[in-house]
Order: structure tokens, then sequence, then C-alpha cells
């Protein structure tokens, strides 16, 4: 390892405020994250609750009503992150499942285009969101109090208009498009605003039940062709409670295709848990107003009642975007070694599927006997290159690490000695990576504390059959993994006819660029921005002309074995979908940095 490796010290710093307020709560099996079956994941964790409960935003964003098809007395509600709340780990939205319609919409059987928030002479029982937003309201109009009095707050104008939101539209499009109607020179914006509220606003009430997706975000971008077939929309976004099941999966997906969609998703379990810790902080309210809770108050009021408040998740993706195994690489044969070992003893571990209740995860369930504060695992992974790279891309790998890439030495086991035995022939296993988690006393022993970890592992090429004259194998080469995926279109609508718009893919991919004798350069973790804009310039007739162009660049995230001091480079949380107005006179087109 070069003399300059160092181990990147765990900095995810993440920093939320607690969903609701009760601690009256409880969760069963039937109500967690996980799956049901091996065709059927819940993403939905659901919490019984004992009262009325106040509901909050996670974090700073825009928020998003929807009626519930479920039941017509609840409403749900998107939040959308404005800054991450944890770094490095991409959520997409917060979706709540299961607010009381009266804490946001007055007029019950009213169109909904017609529908009015509570009135501003209600407010004094309302919530702190329904406060603000009548504050901002008044601001605009410059309206004194009596003349707010007299004026009705239609819910069209933050969003809320199902009856012409068709079920089918994608979530992502009331987020990103700024012109959904363009007819000759004019162009109509929306009519609504959603609104932007703080951290730790009190949105509404619950009682029953709430429940909770934390959606995870691979970009912003708008892709021609779903990866999983899992769709997003309104359909989605107005459900009681959600089930990714096979059988209900769209026409030419396949089984395994579908199984990839819980990669968007993680456990609000493993969500608080992540908070667990030096750097962590989490607000609630309780009742007394807000409080930064400590470790041991995360886990004995907020992670106490759910039901997988001990299960720590591991999900790894290959070099390609797709799980652990998904294309059949890290088997040798039918009767070879299952393509990964686990266990907490690296001399006993015992070899498994990548999979947990037939979903491509593995969850840490167990209980360890020690007085530490925390649990170690062991993973070994299949290796078939000579140079396989693992990087941790959420969550610690173990100290040797450099820059949280294991690579090489770090992997690969020594040949034994060749004696002409069996014996001699190398194990296919890569040596064992310990994943140490955070352990709390649990019936006399050491269980984890709810997290989430993510790899992304390259340990055996990959090759695809191309038939052209004859047929013949084609490997999938390093260059071709320096990009993310290019069947995609700008996330934004225009906001005018001449503009530069950027779209960014999120998900990491790595590459060891020492294949490709890249002096200088060795191992790379990256993510993708794509630009989409125009050069202006004159033919051979003096005509001014333009030029539409498309750009795919390459962000690096991390980097490890260089000639030069290993640091993250880009912002990994993104700078998301945007657009500039592009100028024939100026000629701005996008001009790349200097790598």
């Amino acid at each position: 390892m070069p003399q300059n490796a160092k181990n990147k010290a765990a900095d995810l710093a993440p920093a939320s405020f607690y969903f609701i307020d009760s601690t009256n709560v409880s969760q069963t099996a039937a109500q967690a994250f996980g799956p049901v079956s091996d065709t059927q994941f819940r993403v939905t964790s659901t919490l019984a609750l004992g009262t009325t409960t106040k509901v909050y935003s996670i974090c700073a964003g825009q928020v998003f009503i929807q009626p519930q098809t479920e039941d017509s007395s609840k409403v749900n509600l998107v939040l959308r992150p404005y800054r991450q709340p944890v770094k490095g780990l991409h959520i997409k939205y917060s979706v709540y499942r299961g607010l009381n319609r009266n804490s946001f919409i007055h007029s019950a059987n009213a169109p909904s285009g017609e529908a009015q928030l509570i009135p501003y002479g209600n407010l004094g029982a309302a919530s702190q969101f329904m406060n603000i937003i009548w504050g901002h309201l008044k601001t605009f109009n410059n309206w004194d109090d009596a003349q707010a009095l007299d004026q009705a707050f239609l819910a069209k104008w933050v969003g809320f208009d199902p009856d012409n939101q068709p079920q089918g539209s994608l979530l992502d499009d009331y987020f990103f498009t700024i012109n959904p109607d363009n007819t000759g020179d004019e162009e109509e914006q929306k009519p609504f605003e959603f609104p932007m509220i703080a951290r730790g606003i009190h949105l509404g009430d619950a009682q029953g039940s709430i429940g909770l997706d934390v959606v995870l975000s691979d970009g912003d971008y708008l892709p021609l062709t779903s990866d999983t077939g899992l769709a997003f929309d309104l359909t989605y976004v107005r459900a009681g409670t959600v089930l990714l099941d096979t059988a209900q999966r769209p026409t030419g997906v396949v089984a395994k295709q579908y199984k990839e969609a819980l990669y968007h998703f993680m456990d609000p379990a493993a969500y608080w848990g992540l908070h667990y810790g030096d750097k962590g902080k989490l607000w609630a309210d309780q009742g007394s107003g807000a409080i930064q809770l400590d470790k041991e108050a995360i886990y004995s009021q907020v992670l106490a009642p759910y039901h997988n408040k001990n299960r720590a998740y591991l999900y790894i993706q290959g070099h390609l975007g797709r799980s652990y195994n998904y294309y059949g690489n890290y088997a040798f044969a039918e009767d070879d070694p299952l393509p990964l070992t686990l266990g907490e003893d690296p001399e006993t571990l015992n070899q498994q599927d990548f999979t947990t209740g037939g979903w491509p995860f593995l969850a840490l369930d167990g209980t360890q006997d020690h007085n530490e504060e925390e649990n170690t695992w062991y993973v070994q992974l299949i290796i078939k290159n000579e140079e396989p790279l693992l990087y941790g891309a959420v969550g610690m790998l173990d100290d040797s690490a450099e820059n949280n890439f294991l690579y090489g030495e770090d992997l690969t086991p020594t040949p034994p000695a060749d004696d002409g035995t069996e014996e001699t022939v190398p194990s296919p296993y890569s040596l064992s990576i310990a994943l140490t988690l955070a352990a709390v006393a649990e019936g006399g022993s050491k269980a984890n504390v709810a997290t989430l970890v993510k790899w992304v592992y390259d340990g055996a090429s990959l090759q695809v059959v191309e038939t052209m004259d004859e047929e013949e194998v084609v490997e999938v080469k390093p260059i071709d993994r320096l990009f993310g995926p290019v069947n995609i279109a700008q996330r934004l609508s225009p906001t005018t006819d001449l503009a530069i718009e950027w779209s960014t893919h999120q998900e990491p991919r790595i590459a060891d660029m020492t294949q490709l004798e890249v002096q200088g350069v060795g191992k790379l973790a990256m993510n993708t921005q794509v630009v989409y804009d125009k050069i202006a310039y004159r033919d051979e007739q003096g005509e001014r002309q333009l030029q539409d162009r498309v750009l795919y660049e390459t962000l690096l995230v991390e980097s490890a074995g260089n000639d030069y001091n290993s640091m993250i480079l880009s912002d990994v949380n993104g700078n998301g979908a945007r657009s500039i107005p592009f100028s024939e006179e100026d000629n701005n087109f996008y001009k790349l940095d200097f790598p």
C-alpha cells in the first residue's frame, strides 16, 4: 500500500429530527420493513400509535400532500430534502403515510380543485406548518389579519389537486417540472409552489398508525427505461403501505430485475440507527419541546419500538450497478461454493447465498457474547480477477482500508504452496473483510444497532455475447465503467427555448485505472454529471447555427492507490438537476474543468 495511505474517518455526520413525538408506539413483524416472502418485500415501516401523535419534518425540504387511497380520512405527505441530512447517503424522498386529513384540509367533500386548507381564523389549533404557509401567503399578498380572515387558501396552491393529478403521473415530474405546458410562445408556469420548510416543523397529527418510506436517490435524471420496473408514481405515493410484489411487476420485467428495486429504499429503523454515535445528531419532541438525544436515548426511546432495531443491512452492489452476483459471475459452476461466506469468527465462516428471505441483501441479526461496544462480522467474497476492488460507499471498511478501498493484498489470499495435491488449489474467496457495527446489550448478549452498510465490489469480470458476422465473446472493459446510464433524458423541463441543463447520476461506480495504464491514477469511485448544452457557430454561408450537444462527465468521489494524496474531490451530495439560459451572442457553452 502507498506510504500516504490512511483510513478515512467515518463521517456520515447525520443530523435529523425524529418524525413523531410519541413514545407510546409499537411495531409488529407484519408492520416492519423487509421481506414478507420470497415474492413480497414491504418497503413501508408502520408504527402503531397509542394516542394522537404530532408528526415532524425530518429535514429541511419541500412538502407535497396527496390523498391516501386506503383511508379517505388520511393524507400522505412527501418530503423532498433541500439539503441532505446524511453526508454521502442520498435521500430522495421521505414518504409519510397516514396523517390526519383534517390537519391540512378544511373542506371535507369539495372537489379537489376547490378544497381549502384550514382557514386563517382556525390557526390557533393548527400545526406549525399551516401557520408558516399562511404567513407566506399573507406576506405575498400584503394582507393584515382582518383581510386574511376573509380569504380562502385553496389546497391546489400548494399542490393538493388530486382530480387533476393522474395516478400514473411520476412523482419526480411534480418536483422537477418547471413548465409543464408550452403552447406556442406562451409559457404556463405551474399553478402551485410546494412549500419549503425547516427541519423539525410540526406538520400535522396522526392517529391509529403512521407509516414511513425512506427512498434512496440515484440521481436527478429522467430514465427512458426503468432499471427495475418500479414506478415512483402517484399510485405509489397514495398507497397506505407499499409492497414490492413480483406477482404484480410490469410486463417484460423479470422477477430478479424487479427485486433490485429494494436498493431504492432503506429501513427507517436503520436510518435512525445511523445517528447512534458520537457524530450523529438526532432531535426529538416528546411533549416538552425539541431536545437533542444522546446515543442511549436514540436506542431506548427511538429505536426500541422497531421490530428491526437490531438488524444491520448489508447492500452489495456489483461494479456495473446491479446487486452482487445478479449476473451469476460470482459462481464458478452450479456445484461450486456459494458466492460469499459470513460469520463472527473469521476461522469458521459459513458459505451462503447473497439473499435474505429470497431478496438480494444480507440481514445481520445475530448477537455476540463479549463486553465491547461493537460487534464485528466477517465476510468473504468470490475473487475471479487478479486485481479485486472493494469500496465502502456507506459505512467503514476495516482499518487496513485506504480511503475506504480494499484491493490487492488486502483482499487476495496468498496462494498455497504447490505440493501436487488437491489441497493446493487456492480458495475462491477473498481474505476476510471485517464489518464493525455499534452494539448494545440485549438479553445478556450484544446486539447490533440497526444500520445500513453499502459496498461496491469488482471481483469478477463480466462478458457479453455479441453476434455480428459470427458469435464472439466480448469482455466489459474498465473504460466501460467510467460513466453512468446513457439511455436517459434531462430531468427538468426547459425554462427557455435555449438552455444549458444538468442532470446527475449518483450511484457510485468503481474502476481500477491502472488496468488502463493511466499514469498516476489508481482506484476510483465515481458519479456522473450529464450536461445538455448548445454551441453557436457560423456555417459556410456565414449564417449563425446552433448545435445541440450532450456531455457525460465523470466526477471523482474518492480514490486510492495514486501517486498523489487521495481525497474526496467532488461534492458527493451532487448539485442535482438545474439549468441556465444559453446565449447565442455570448456562446456560453459548458466548459469542462481541468481534471
